[in-house]
């Protein structure tokens, strides 16, 4: 990624993962936005109750993070409900995959950090 080049530091950044059943998914990095947007509905629906629904946590990131080949997302804020219906073993691999792709497990922080000057 060029950094002095404001249109590629935009540019959506995305990686294949191959699932466990051999097929592949394309799942892209999260703008500072969409993470901020996710984790004001985890902590919206905290405040709510003591156990947040699955859906809420593993879904609406999976909204944000499932990408086609190009980058493009292909699940809108509001398709929830949709990929929710998803079978929970898919949802709960690609939730993972998507959390280390986005620096969001302490795994990963502690990987950056050791490739880190």
């Amino acid at each position: 990624m060029d950094l002095t080049n404001k249109g590629s530091f935009l540019k959506p950044s995305f990686e294949p993962y191959k699932m466990a059943n051999g097929d592949t998914a394309f799942i892209r990095v999260m703008s500072v936005k969409e993470t901020d947007d996710w984790h004001a509905i985890i902590r919206s629906e905290q405040a709510k109750t003591e156990v947040t629904p699955i859906e809420t946590i593993y879904v609406s990131h999976l909204v944000r993070t499932l990408c086609d080949d190009t980058g493009q997302r292909i699940f809108g804020d509001s398709d929830t409900a949709k990929l929710s219906e998803a079978p929970a073993t898919i949802i709960a691999e690609l939730y993972y995959a998507s959390m280390k792709i986005n620096v969001l497990t302490q795994e990963a922080r502690d990987e950056l950090k050791k490739n880190s000057p």
